[in-house]
């Protein structure tokens, strides 16, 4: 009978050909010096570009290496899913295909690994973050909780840059068997269902953080901006995304049977749209932005949603801006705020 793997290193991919060579030969570079009982398993969501050949050179070069290759393209988030529910390892790293791995960062997480508590069933990983060129530093690290910082997951939260690491998939390391899979967050279009998983799985779960980063995310290459020439789309996008996000954290509290005052304080980490602390845009402070335009209120109201109803989702608008949010762009949070928390009442109707 074969050895469960310790840790699957899980890489959801599609059409990044050459960012997931580098990414694969990187992360097997240090698998097979650490010499651990390590999988990669590679999740295809039916690439046209040359990321076949790619993981073929990969599964002839490194014996621990493992690809499954989706018939059709199922969607970013549900590929992300996939690559968590296809792990077999008793712990679950997700790495995004363009994300960089620092040097020693696999010997790092096995040292954690092995000298966690039994009852420690969630890993968050500070990290940095790079242009696209993948050299030039934007940052070195995004969250100010200390060093080898241990508690309930819910208690995170009460540091900045908290909700970067829940969101960034290569941040987190978790423990396979712990995850609950029940509700299927992939359908609320908010490209971070993996976030009301681990909230589910995790909130009242032990977790232990490092400070030190041991991967770097690449940032300005969000596909988003590739997908969306066309503005009028771009409107559509933006505002579904932000209401899928309002619905999993809702769906998650419900799930955990907490109100969504107790999430609150996980909701105003969200730091979108604070530029004068970022070098580039968040896709969801641009899509904040976005929100504001008249065309998308006009848009809500021909759905059938009238000025009095509009008025009533203004005013909880307070359950997912903080008032930091409100500061700094004052009027445009609020009626984002009213048009995101508009567009979840019409579909839950």
């Amino acid at each position: 009978m074969s050895l469960r793997p310790l840790l699957s290193i899980a890489i959801p991919t599609y059409n990044r050909a050459n960012y997931l060579r580098e990414t694969i030969e990187a992360l097997s570079q240090q698998v097979s010096v650490a010499a651990k009982n390590i999988e990669i398993i590679v999740l295809d969501n039916c690439s046209s570009d040359d990321t076949i050949q790619v993981c073929e050179n990969a599964l002839r070069k490194w014996q621990f290496v493992k690809v499954l290759r989706n018939p059709e393209n199922i969607g970013a988030e549900s590929n992300v899913v996939q690559a968590m529910r296809r792990a077999a390892g008793e712990w679950i790293w997700l790495f995004g295909d363009d994300d960089i791995v620092l040097s020693g960062a696999v010997d790092t997480l096995f040292n954690y690994l092995k000298s966690v508590s039994e009852d420690t069933s969630l890993l968050l990983f500070n990290y940095g973050q790079v242009d696209k060129d993948g050299a030039t530093v934007l940052s070195s690290g995004v969250c100010n909780a200390p060093h080898d910082w241990q508690g309930h997951l819910a208690d995170f939260f009460d540091y900045k840059g908290s909700f970067d690491i829940l969101g960034f998939i290569s941040a987190l390391v978790m423990k396979n068997d712990v995850v609950n899979y029940a509700n299927n967050y992939e359908i609320f279009g908010s490209y971070y269902a993996h976030v009301g998983y681990l909230i589910q799985s995790f909130y009242f779960k032990n977790a232990v953080f490092c400070a030190t980063p041991i991967i770097n995310q690449r940032q300005n290459n969000q596909r988003i901006s590739e997908e969306f020439g066309v503005l009028e789309r771009s409107y559509s996008h933006a505002i579904e995304t932000f209401a899928g996000i309002v619905v999993v954290l809702r769906t998650a509290a419900k799930q955990l049977d907490i109100s969504m005052e107790q999430l609150e304080r996980l909701q105003s980490k969200l730091e979108l749209v604070d530029l004068s602390k970022t070098t580039s845009v968040p896709m969801l402070e641009w899509a904040f932005v976005s929100f504001v335009r008249n065309d998308l209120l006009q848009m809500l109201r021909n759905k059938g949603l009238d000025a009095e109803k509009i008025s009533l989702l203004q005013k909880t608008a307070v359950l997912i801006a903080s008032p930091g949010l409100r500061k700094r762009i004052d009027k445009a949070v609020s009626a984002a705020v009213e048009v995101a928390l508009a567009y979840v009442a019409l579909e839950q109707a």
